[in-house]
């Protein structure tokens, strides 16, 4: 579908991943194209010099890509709202304001003459364009746009948690058969830890199921708050569980959570890992979903 401004103005600013346009009808290029021979013969509006203005002070505007992983929304917001009182995004409002009120005040001038009533049209859609974008990027329009993205993506969030919590309830079944071999295997290779490659493979194997408890924890809160109907479900103790491995699960990689970790401290760790495993398996077993419950 082809790209509306009169319609869509910067509707989808904060939208994940979203590319945000500057339409033809703000580029010099445009005007220059678009008006009459005689209006280009006549002095100068001043409209290109007002569009080249808008133009440079978009390509300085760096506009916010969302990234729509659940664990970056705040920092997404901190960041767009950073964005809403910034400087640039200002000068670019201020621009637009510019080019709006001198195509306004041309065409009301060529539309006098029947030979630039044609070019008077052409800044009546400059002005039109421009006073939409102007009023879709001052602060109180770009505020209620970035309330309204953040409302779309939490309803999001919620209707995948309610699709996915049967696929939850397996994940921590089956999270839950494992844990004595993971833990029966961090303890084989912490004691081949001065095996270079035996060591490797004990950080990762933490940090992995450090990750996996994280995961299926956080799932089953997201699930929880959207309205599932979880039966024996007591939101307080995973949430605590959920919290106290949050280190170790949000780390980026396993080297970002092992470093500093000697043969004795990881020892130390897979206890708790031994500790947290049974935590797990005691607030996660007696989850389930009604039998007749529609998710």
């Amino acid at each position: 579908m082809a790209y509306n401004p009169k319609e869509d103005g910067w509707a989808s600013i904060f939208v994940p991943r979203n590319k945000v346009e500057l339409p033809e009808q703000l580029t010099k290029k445009w005007w220059d194209k678009k008006k009459q021979t005689i209006a280009k013969m006549t002095k100068s509006t001043g409209v290109g010099e007002a569009l080249a203005e808008v133009e440079d002070s978009f390509q300085k505007v760096a506009f916010p890509e969302f990234n729509p992983h659940i664990t970056l929304v705040q920092e997404g917001v901190d960041e767009a709202k950073k964005f809403i009182s910034s400087a640039p995004v200002k000068k670019l409002h201020d621009a637009l304001k510019d080019a709006k009120n001198l195509a306004k005040e041309q065409a009301a001038s060529l539309k006098k003459n029947p030979l630039t009533k044609k070019t008077a049209g052409v800044l009546e859609e400059i002005h039109d364009v421009a006073d939409i974008l102007m009023v879709s990027i001052n602060p109180n329009s770009l505020s209620s746009r970035l309330k309204e993205a953040l409302e779309l993506f939490m309803k999001k969030q919620d209707e995948a948690a309610i699709k996915n919590a049967p696929a939850v309830i397996a994940a921590a079944d089956s999270t839950r058969k494992n844990m004595s071999a993971k833990i029966k295997s961090l303890r084989e290779r912490c004691e081949k830890f001065d095996d270079e490659k035996e060591r490797g493979y004990l950080f990762n194997e933490m940090f992995t199921l450090g990750r996996n408890i994280t995961q299926s924890l956080g799932n089953m809160l997201k699930a929880d708050k959207a309205g599932v109907p979880f039966q024996n479900f007591d939101a307080g103790a995973i949430k605590k569980l959920h919290d106290q491995l949050v280190p170790i699960g949000g780390a980026q990689s396993h080297s970002a959570f092992s470093s500093g970790l000697d043969q004795t401290k990881s020892g130390k760790l897979i206890d708790r890992f031994e500790a947290w495993g049974a935590e797990y398996i005691k607030v996660t077993k007696d989850i389930s979903l009604p039998d007749k419950v529609t998710v």
